[in-house]
């Protein structure tokens, strides 16, 4: 049902929210959109934004990134284009992590 998923990075000024009886794409996250959440998330950390967990210093970006998505401490959303051209976000926190 999906053409393409995007990492969005909240704004203030921008409503992200999609009516949950109006998605059509299941809530399981992909291997990609996982990969892009931690790349995404990594990003930020290493440009010093704040780590919402205990780490140690030689904990990676990757792993810390990587522990805030799998515990649901991310403000990432997941954008998915649609076939129609519309998107669909979901918040990091809603999907279910892949296997």
């Amino acid at each position: 049902h999906n053409k393409e998923s995007k990492v969005v990075v909240p704004k203030d000024n921008k409503d992200y929210t999609f009516s949950p009886a109006k998605r059509i794409t299941t809530p399981q996250m992909t291997l990609f959109e996982y990969s892009s959440l931690i790349a995404a998330r990594s990003l930020q950390i290493s440009q010093g934004a704040d780590i919402k967990v205990e780490y140690l210093p030689s904990t990676s970006t990757n792993d810390i990134a990587r522990l805030e998505i799998d515990l649901g401490l991310t403000s990432l959303i997941i954008r998915r284009q649609l076939v129609s051209g519309e998107y669909e976000y979901w918040k990091a926190s809603e999907l279910i992590l892949p296997r």
